[in-house]
């Protein structure tokens, strides 16, 4: 499981243009998948993620459940703990202490806005 998602993975000296890998892998039926916060700030700030519609999937994959954080208005990241489901941790938190966590595993975009994917 890991090697699948070690290989799909946004890398940017492999992929190159963050927002054109993530159109590219939704039309090759794919979920993009990202390591830290320099996608999350790039996607963010092309408006692919858009604050208070848009989240964040945390894909731990070994024993753990996944865990979802809403955007907010400032970019940081709020833990959905009321869910009963693939709850995030409670608070709210910049995407370096998220994303960058030693332990952060691959996360992927939820509700992002698919008219910024179109090719120009």
């Amino acid at each position: 499981m890991d090697f699948l998602i070690n290989t799909h993975r946004y890398v940017p000296e492999r992929d190159g243009d963050v927002v054109a890998y993530f159109r590219n892998r939704r039309e090759e039926g794919g979920n993009p998948l990202f390591l830290g916060s320099q996608p999350y700030k790039e996607l963010l700030k092309r408006g692919v993620l858009e604050p208070g519609i848009s989240g964040v999937r945390l894909m731990w994959s070994h024993g753990r459940s996944d865990e979802h954080f809403l955007i907010d208005d400032e970019g940081n990241l709020e833990g959905c703990d009321e869910l009963c489901a693939h709850a995030g941790r409670k608070g709210i938190y910049t995407s370096e202490e998220i994303l960058d966590a030693e332990d952060a595993p691959c996360w992927e975009a939820c509700s992002w806005n698919p008219m910024k994917l179109r090719k120009a």
